[in-house]
This record gives C-alpha cells, structure tokens and sequence, in this order.
C-alpha cells in the first residue's frame, strides 16, 4: 500500500471515524480504523461498534492499492499536533508498521491484523428516501441534540419523511421532503443517533452544495444504510418509536398557526440566554406573556435544604397577540436546543402536545426545502392566575 493523499482532508475523515471508535472496550478491534487504498484514486477510513459502521472516503493519488488496519485516534491525534498542517500526505506499507510522511514531519505506526475487523456485507436496499442536504442540515442538529445518543424513530409516508428523538423531558420532531420515490405503505425505522451524527454537514458542504442525503432500509429488515458525498453509514435497526407520537407531534407541526392566540415571536438568543438563566437553579420555571407589555416572563424559583432562591428573566416578544400564556414546566435540555435551531427568530406557543398541555418552539423564519423542525415540552401545570390583557 502506497499513496498521497491531502493532510487536511485525511484528518478530516479520522476525525469523524473516531468519535466511533468507544473509549472503553472489550474488543480493542474497535479503536482501529480501516485504511482501503482502492484502484479507483480514493482512500476510505472505516470505524465500526457493531451496531453502526461509518466509511469516509477522500481522494488520493495511490500507487500501490492495498488496505491496513490502523489506530483511529492516535492517528488522527497525530495529525492534529502538526503545526500549519497543509499540502500532501504520504502513507507506506513497510512489513507491520505504516509509514506517515508530511513535509517534515514522519511517524510509524504498528499495525493490527486486517482480519480481525468486522465484516459486514452490503445489504440489499429498499427503495432509497432523498433529502435535501441543506434542509437535513437545519433540523440534524437539534434532533441529535434532544436523543441524547439514543434511537431517532424515521418515518417515511409519502412524500414526506419525519424525524423524531423522544428525550428525557422534550421531544423533538422534524419534517423534511422526499424527493425519492414516495412510500407506500408508510415505513417506520428506529436507527441510533450516532448513525445520523456520523453524516455530520458541514458549512464548506453547504457552500459546495454538496448531493443529498439518502436514506434506504434493508430487505430483511434489520439495517439501513445512510450516505451523502464521501460519506456511507451502515446501522443496525431498533425497535421502531410508538407511531402515534410521530404523527401527533408531525401533525401538530403541519398546523402551526402564526395566528394562534397564543404564539409569540421572540428573538432565539434571548430566549436562549433567559433559559440558560432560569436553569442555573434546577427548579421549575414559570412562563408568563404580558400582553400590555409585550414581555415573555421567565421566573425561575427552587426552595430546597441546600439551594433556595429565583431568577426572573424578560424576553421582548417581536410579534405577540392580546391572548394570555401561562405555563409551568421543567427546563430539561429546552436552553441547549433552542441553540440548535436554526434562524433569528423563533415561534413559542402554548398547545396540547404529547397527551396534555405543553409549549412548543419552532423557527419563525423559512428552513431550506420546506423543512420544519418542532420542541415539545410538557408542562407540569397551567401558571395560576391570568396577564392583564391588552386593551
């Protein structure tokens, strides 16, 4: 095995193959990454933890074809440490150990016996679901955000494909475009968060306007295979999410009413850092709509052996009506995917989600492809008592 390849773009792919590899395992098999030289001018690093199987490939000049198996991290570490890395990587086979050379800089490195990495064969496909790249972008984010390196439950129906990641106090569920062949009958997967995290969009992807994301399940049912530009994902599939949270969440999205008596438009960073204010103190917080004032109140208050005491926050409300929402519940994660969404501008309202009352925030400003991307928090209580109303 011989060849050159791009330094940046090398560190690249071991860097998103290693957020793979566990830390601590049985199998030390899993802390390598597999190096394939191919007669086609590419290299392919793949890592795997038996459940999913990431692949990124990269051009290179290679002379020799031929594949190793080497240490994710400490490779990619070692790349990371050179100053000013740029320009062309050479790698060589030399008997057990890889040879790294770049510019000044060289390395060996021990090998591991190719046969011990886990096969897996391509499995045969179903027809594949399309979605656009930057609308997947807009929502990826906060999905992962909200599961919490659990399940994201993947509903096709039509053409439409929903996302879905049930966290610990929100859930989260976004709505894309199909533009593959559409679903009938409606297919519902369960696929680990780590599995979407591996097709990781960058802004240089953006602005190359990079191919879709496709999406495809496997004839006996069991996997799915994920792939864009230079990147193929490979997940076992779990136990599907119950379908009627989907929907319900889906539907509830679809009817977003910008007139809803109840909806706001705030800001997303102030919301975001009256949020991170409120949840310093760990208790439940209290959100209360001033019409008159055009302020959403945010009182944040715990009374406990070792911490007691509140925090009142404000948010200006850009665009509110003369109706009343007052709402109790805990914050969770709500301030982290707030972060996460995309747009100025977001949409807060008062709704029933999940079975009972709840809030929802959603982006107020357009997402790319007609993307839509929804939180859903419960609430613990309606607040007692009632804003004056406007006059």
């Amino acid at each position: 095995m011989k060849l050159t390849c791009d330094a940046r773009a090398l560190l690249g792919a071991l860097d998103e193959c290693a957020k793979l590899t566990p830390v601590k395992t049985t199998l030390p098999v899993l802390h390598q990454a597999l190096l394939v030289a191919g007669t086609d001018g590419t290299l392919s690093v793949t890592t795997t933890d038996l459940l999913v199987r990431v692949t990124w490939t990269i051009p290179a000049s290679v002379d020799v074809p031929g594949s190793v198996l080497a240490p994710a991290r400490r490779c990619a570490e070692w790349l990371d440490e050179i100053d000013d890395l740029g320009g062309p990587i050479a790698l060589e086979l030399a008997e057990t150990r890889l040879h790294w050379t770049c510019g000044p800089y060289r390395a060996r490195t021990l090998l591991a016996d190719i046969d011990d990495f886990p096969p897996v064969a391509a499995p045969d496909l179903e027809p594949e679901l399309v979605v656009d790249l930057r609308a997947w972008a807009s929502i990826a984010d906060t999905l992962l955000a909200a599961a919490h390196d659990q399940d994201v439950g993947v509903h096709a129906d039509g053409d439409r494909v929903i996302l879905s990641a049930i966290g610990r106090q929100q859930a989260v569920v976004g709505v894309v475009s199909n533009h593959g062949e559409p679903r009938s009958p409606p297919a519902d997967w369960s696929l680990p968060a780590r599995a979407l995290a591996a097709l990781h969009v960058t802004d240089q992807d953006l602005r190359d306007g990079g191919e879709p994301v496709r999406l495809a399940a496997a004839t006996n049912g069991r996997q799915a295979r994920l792939w864009r530009t230079g990147v193929e994902v490979i997940a076992q599939m779990a136990v599907p999410q119950p379908l009627f949270m989907l929907t319900e969440l889906a539907d509830g999205l679809a009817s977003d009413d910008q007139s809803s008596e109840t909806c706001l438009e705030v800001d997303r960073r102030e919301l975001q850092r009256s949020l991170t204010a409120g949840a310093l103190l760990k208790g439940s917080t209290q959100l209360i709509y001033q019409p008159r004032d055009q302020v959403l109140q945010l009182l944040a208050h715990v009374d406990g052996e070792r911490v007691s005491g509140d925090t009142r926050t404000e948010v200006t409300v850009e665009r509110g009506p003369r109706g009343y929402l007052g709402i109790d519940l805990e914050l969770g994660d709500l301030r982290k995917l707030v972060g996460e969404l995309r747009g100025r501008t977001v949409r807060v309202d008062l709704a029933d989600m999940l079975g009972g009352p709840g809030l929802r925030v959603s982006p107020a400003d357009a997402l790319p492809d007609n993307a839509r991307v929804l939180i859903a928090t419960r609430a613990t209580a309606l607040a007692e008592g009632r804003a004056e109303q406007a006059a």
